[in-house]
């Protein structure tokens, strides 16, 4: 509509990336690197979120995953984008953004700190997360473990009960996936438990990469309180299935 805002664009691509919905808004993200927001109540004017200088516009990725956090105050959007630069390549970042107005409410990464020596190169941060109640699940498929790159992780975010934004620091877990396996590519969650996935997972004794079986998969299932020890692990039972 002409009230888009990106009605300019070439082909927008609105809805090609992500879209989630809750009782308020519907939000839904696109290929050309834009978010709108339609409010329930007013759909003849949605909203499209802005970028803070520190996006970079020329990024497609920015909203591959979206969320919706409640607090106490207000509800937040939040915004992934693994495509984010940060020290040397696309670390990514996950952005939030006020409900009902679309105030932009920071970035959130944890690039720079000191126990988070994975960073530094292309990480995808941002690119699968959810909200588990007052935690933000992310995964991290090509964060780096050891002597292994890419075989990936879960963080942890304490979600601000009043404005439902991360707050503190994130906490890593580990899993011993033994290679490069892309743990958290994707995430999924119910009530206080969420799931993810190591497609690559490789159960023999010796090496790296995917020339070599087998390649079984998994799918754990954790508490939100605990991205350490999962509470239950799912394999299909088949052989280099990437389950």
């Amino acid at each position: 509509t002409s009230g888009d805002g990106i009605s300019g664009q070439d082909n927008p691509q609105v809805g090609s990336l992500s879209v989630i919905a809750d009782s308020e808004v519907i939000v839904a993200s696109s290929a050309k690197g834009s978010v709108v927001v339609w409010h329930l109540n007013d759909l003849e004017n949605p909203m499209v979120l802005a970028w803070d200088s520190d996006v970079d516009p020329a990024s497609n990725m920015f909203g591959k995953c979206l969320g919706i956090s409640k607090g106490t105050s207000h509800d937040t959007i939040l915004v992934g984008d693994p495509r984010e630069e940060g020290g040397s390549g696309d670390d990514g970042a996950i952005y939030a953004y006020h409900k009902t107005t679309g105030q932009y409410l920071g970035q959130f990464a944890p690039t720079g700190d000191s126990q988070y020596s994975g960073f530094g190169g292309s990480y995808y941060f941002g690119d699968a997360f959810e909200v588990v109640n007052d935690k933000l699940i992310i995964g991290v498929h090509l964060d780096d473990q050891g002597e292994y790159p890419n075989s990936g992780t879960l963080y942890s975010w304490n979600l601000d009960p009043a404005t439902g934004v991360p707050t503190g620091s994130a906490s890593r877990g580990y899993v011993e996936s033994k290679r490069s396996g892309e743990y958290g590519a994707w995430t999924a969650s119910h009530g206080d438990y969420f799931v993810s996935g190591l497609g690559l997972k490789y159960d023999g004794e010796t090496n790296t990469y995917a020339h070599e079986t087998p390649w079984n998969g998994q799918v754990d299932v954790y508490h939100k309180d605990n991205i350490y020890t999962p509470i239950a692990t799912l394999t299909s039972g088949q052989s280099s299935d990437f389950w």
